[in-house]
């Protein structure tokens, strides 16, 4: 019964993943008319502008989960999982570990050799085609090398602790995977600002004392010890305009781009700084681990009732691409409650920010130039808003201040 039951819910999960892929395909596609509320505050011009920019790019998302998915079905279907491996095991010995680590990363290698084209074509050749890029062809290649040497051995560290789990635990192992999974993300967010961000960008201290003094008055308003404001050199590769808050612990900090700096007023930079208090203030990157860490033991344990009661033999090789499947499946289809509570917390950070400031406003001119400085998707079709923006659509923020 249960086994029926599991067979069911996969299904059900296929046929929702499609869906999805679907119905976002033909958001892209279909032809739609302007909102006139958008019309208020972007021109004509500006909104075709941004919808071809981003169709390019969502239609370069449902490319790069296509190839994703058919190279794992291809990788299953012909069990070049297990002849990799014993390829491997011929050169490294019986050392069960280090071959699935081996074969990890070499099978992650070749799906990022296969997705490649699509990642030099949205990454550099079309934001160079729309003004965007500061970077040389080769200065893109090597930040593109620093990233597949960093998450390449991490991605098949993980996979290798996940089938030292199997071993070890057989039927604790989705338990446990989920806890290390949550000390993970924990680790990461505390070192990732001082040991693998330094690696693609400069960092340097706010040197505005007054900006700082505006910084810490409202952070005492928010009860917040802000930790650092560093001013990131992200005019060296984008003309775009961001700022955001990383760290944990004593690694917290809020990141301004130095485009932002240069090209905004005191009072918008204020809010954009309000904003990133109002996270901390709302604890979001704790909830947010805490979240993940919820729906990871939910999908783990799913995964394992599936392996067990279809004796599928998660310690063999051929058991990598299978949960890599069923892992890639799950985390598309659940994309669009992921980025629904990312909106929920975007939203109360942006109350916050008018809240500390009053700057209603600069609030809309703030949004409104880093719309057209972007080149925002400013009247995204309400499925894409739905599924992929992990933050409110910018009118919808710009509306909480008129």
């Amino acid at each position: 019964m249960l086994e029926q039951f599991l067979k069911t819910t996969w299904t059900i999960i296929g046929i929702i993943a499609l869906l999805f892929f679907f119905i976002y395909l033909a958001s892209i596609l279909l032809p739609r008319g302007i909102s006139q509320e958008t019309l208020q505050y972007f021109s004509l011009d500006m909104i075709k502008e941004s919808r071809t920019y981003h169709n390019i790019r969502y239609i370069s998302y449902l490319a790069n989960i296509t190839l994703t998915v058919l190279f794992l079905i291809f990788i299953i279907k012909k069990d070049l999982a297990r002849t990799l491996y014993s390829q491997l095991e011929s050169l490294l010995g019986s050392h069960h570990l280090l071959n699935i680590f081996a074969t990890a990363l070499l099978l992650w290698l070749f799906l990022r050799l296969l997705t490649f084209p699509l990642s030099l074509y949205t990454g550099y050749i079309h934001e160079q085609s729309y003004g965007f890029s500061n970077q040389t062809l080769t200065a893109w290649l090597i930040d593109y090398l620093k990233g597949t040497l960093i998450s390449g051995p991490m991605f098949a560290l993980s996979i290798t602790g996940l089938f030292f789990l199997f071993n070890a635990a057989p039927q604790t192992w989705w338990f446990l995977a989920s806890i290390f999974y949550v000390f993970g993300l924990i680790l990461m967010t505390m070192i990732s600002p001082i040991v693998i961000d330094p690696l693609f960008f400069e960092f340097t201290p706010l040197e505005d004392q007054k900006l700082k003094e505006s910084i810490i008055e409202m952070a005492a308003l928010a009860n917040i010890d802000v930790g650092e404001v560093l001013v990131v050199n992200a005019s060296s590769k984008t003309t775009k305009v961001n700022a955001y808050f990383t760290g944990f612990g004593q690694t917290k900090r809020i990141v301004l781009y130095d485009n932002l700096l240069n090209n905004f007023s005191k009072e918008e930079i204020e809010l954009v700084i309000a904003h990133e208090i109002g996270h901390w203030e709302h604890n979001h990157i704790v909830k947010g681990i805490s979240l993940a860490g919820f729906g990871t033991l939910l999908v783990m344990y799913l995964i394992y009732l599936t392996a067990h009661l279809l004796n599928y033999r998660v310690s063999q090789p051929e058991f990598l691409p299978v949960i890599l499947l069923m892992l890639f499946v799950l985390i598309f289809v659940t994309t669009p409650f992921q980025n629904s509570i990312s909106r929920q917390f975007e939203h109360q950070a942006d109350r916050r920010a008018l809240e500390l400031t009053g700057s209603n406003e600069h609030w809309i001119s703030l949004k409104k130039e880093l719309g057209i400085q972007n080149l925002a998707d400013v009247d995204p079709h309400p499925y894409i808003a739905w599924f992929s923006f992990s933050h409110p659509p910018l009118v919808e923020r710009i509306k909480q201040a008129d």
